[in-house]
């Protein structure tokens, strides 16, 4: 698996521990879920984290919505905002 370049930059940011915690769990592999395309279900070439906006609230924050999820080699180029992968993390129970 590869970790892909907003996960790094996510655990780069100025979040709070506790989201980078849970970021750096799910982009290693420890907050588990099927490693399957989130897309069209073939095996997962690249984790990704869903970090919802509801984990960076100052106020409250709320860590369960922070998910991992992959993509195969044919989905891998798109963007983590790309129309269809929002769809997904939707479909999935993930809100962005």
């Amino acid at each position: 698996m590869v970790l892909h370049e907003a996960g790094v930059a996510a655990l780069k940011a100025d979040y709070p521990e506790a989201v980078k915690r849970r970021i750096f769990l799910a982009c290693i592999g420890a907050v588990h879920g099927p490693r399957r395309c989130i897309l069209c279900g073939q095996p997962g070439a690249t984790t990704w984290v869903h970090v919802p906006a509801e984990s960076l609230r100052v106020v409250a924050p709320v860590f369960d919505g922070i998910k991992p999820y992959w993509l195969c080699l044919a989905h891998n180029e798109l963007d983590e905002n790309a129309p269809e992968v929002l769809a997904a993390l939707q479909k999935k129970g993930g809100k962005r």
